[in-house]
């Protein structure tokens, strides 16, 4: 897995995120991950706009979530998957956000016995001031 994220971000703007999941392994022919971005205090960071017909937003436990949705699993692929998706920066600085995801390789028989779980972190400190 790994996510795509601006280097720094800028408190209010809104960036075009990635996350990939690749394999040489072609036994692997569904995906998912889900994502979501947290301050160092732990509470939301920012909102996700879904810019795709592959991922979907929820919430839950007090938290923002995107992930695949049923198109999004891409059932037969092999090789991996690409998700694009936007992400708003909060309106003030949180200091660094951390993004998690966790992805799945997924071997589509229906179970989940032998898919292979993955995780990743990405974290964007906020840009300095411009002086």
């Amino acid at each position: 897995m790994n996510i795509v994220a601006p280097s720094v971000y800028t408190p209010g703007q809104t960036y075009s995120i990635q996350v990939h999941a690749a394999t040489t392994d072609s036994t692997r022919r569904a995906w998912g991950f889900e994502l979501t971005t947290l301050t160092p205090q732990n509470t939301v960071a920012g909102t996700f706009t879904n810019t795709t017909a592959f991922t979907a937003k929820r919430t839950g436990s007090g938290r923002n979530y995107i992930e695949q949705n049923e198109s999004g699993s891409f059932q037969g692929q092999s090789g991996g998957a690409t998700w694009t998706f936007d992400w708003t920066a909060p309106a003030t600085s949180v200091g660094t956000v951390t993004f998690y995801v966790a992805g799945l390789h997924c071997d589509n028989d229906g179970s989940d016995d032998g898919d292979q779980t993955y995780t990743r972190t990405a974290a964007v400190p906020v840009a300095p001031p411009v002086v």
